[in-house]
């Protein structure tokens, strides 16, 4: 059997209200914030501190520092230093003002100047032409090492090249406590009188200044023969830069 469908007679409307606990409100999309530009602060500057490790300590005085050097010096005038080489004297010599030069009770006396002004120049190379005849007595030379001698009477060793070795000799024979050593001296040796060379006399071959002294011990010099660098002879016993005098004084020699 067949049922019938009724119409419904008049306006129907349904509303559908959901509870207020199961409401729900949409997200809010999220709100973006402009970027802002940086600001630029200044450092502050760095403060480093001073380590505890430093100390500091206070100078002696000027005055005090110069009382104490000077008390000390003559102790350390006394002191013996290394003895010189004949060489290095005679090269000192060479450089001296009065073409002597002293250090300890050792007096190095140089040769002709030649290199210096031409008065000088000229009156070595005359007294050098005066020697076979005159000596060299009247040289300046000579004169120059007696007014060393007079000012250091504990000069006892005398070291000479060329025209100052002929000085020293004859200051030898004026004085028998100066011992010598010479080289390249003009010195008038032909005949030899032992085999054995003079050991305080020295030259090279070849050298025309002491070719006259046979019994000078030779060597060789590659270079000028008349020079004294190659010879590593040390004469000197006695290297202090001063010495005591008997009033308790001390003298420097420079």
């Amino acid at each position: 059997m067949e049922k019938k469908r009724r119409p419904f007679l008049g306006k129907t409307s349904l509303t559908f209200l959901p509870p207020e606990s199961l409401t729900t409100t949409p997200p809010r999309a999220p709100t973006k914030t402009p970027p802002t530009a940086p600001t630029k602060t200044k450092a502050a500057p760095q403060v480093t501190e001073r380590p505890s490790s430093v100390h500091w300590t206070k100078a002696p005085l000027a005055h005090v520092q110069v009382t104490d050097h000077l008390n000390t010096l003559a102790s350390r005038a006394l002191i013996p230093q290394k003895l010189l080489e004949d060489r290095v004297g005679l090269a000192r010599a060479y450089e001296a003002p009065n073409n002597v030069y002293v250090r300890g009770t050792t007096a190095y006396v140089a040769g002709t100047q030649i290199t210096r002004s031409f008065g000088e120049a000229a009156g070595d190379l005359f007294d050098d032409a005066k020697l076979p005849i005159m000596g060299v007595r009247g040289s300046r030379r000579y004169e120059e090492l007696q007014q060393a001698l007079s000012r250091h009477p504990e000069v006892t060793n005398l070291v000479g090249h060329s025209l100052g070795a002929s000085a020293i000799l004859e200051a030898a024979k004026q004085n028998k406590a100066l011992t010598t050593t010479t080289y390249g001296a003009p010195v008038m040796d032909v005949f030899a009188k032992s085999s054995t060379s003079v050991p305080n006399r020295f030259a090279n071959y070849g050298d025309p200044t002491a070719m006259f002294d046979k019994n000078a011990t030779p060597a060789f010099h590659m270079g000028n023969p008349h020079s004294f660098d190659n010879f590593s002879n040390t004469s000197a016993t006695d290297s202090s830069k001063g010495y005591e005098n008997p009033d308790k004084t001390v003298t420097l020699f420079e």
